[in-house]
């Protein structure tokens, strides 16, 4: 799969990331995200895309390892696909929400 015609993402947390800056390594930010897609290809385009904005992410397969992973890691960010095996990505959410009422994690969906 050729990946360079995805679009990268510049903006992270309020800073600009450019690929083309040669201190680009020092500009890595400990955000943590967990992307939840079952499907291979597109989960493997969104975490290129996020690593090209200097970010590290987690992934998850289903929904039962999602809410383990994101239990482990407490994301400050999860990208969620609604259609999951097992658990689907609304279930996910509500689950999360109901857990850790007070955390500050955000959800994408």
């Amino acid at each position: 799969m050729d990946l360079s015609a995805t679009v990268p993402v510049h903006h992270v947390a309020g800073s600009v990331v450019s690929r083309s800056n040669p201190e680009f390594e020092e500009e890595r930010v400990s955000h943590r995200i967990l992307v939840v897609e079952d499907e291979p290809d597109i989960q493997e385009i969104i975490c290129y895309n996020l690593r090209q904005a200097g970010l590290d992410p987690e992934s998850a397969e289903d929904g039962e390892s999602a809410l383990q992973k994101a239990h482990d890691l407490q994301p400050h960010l999860i990208i969620l696909d609604l259609m999951l095996p097992g658990i689907d990505g609304l279930e996910v959410c509500r689950m999360l929400k109901q857990n850790d009422g007070e955390d500050q994690t955000s959800a994408a969906h």
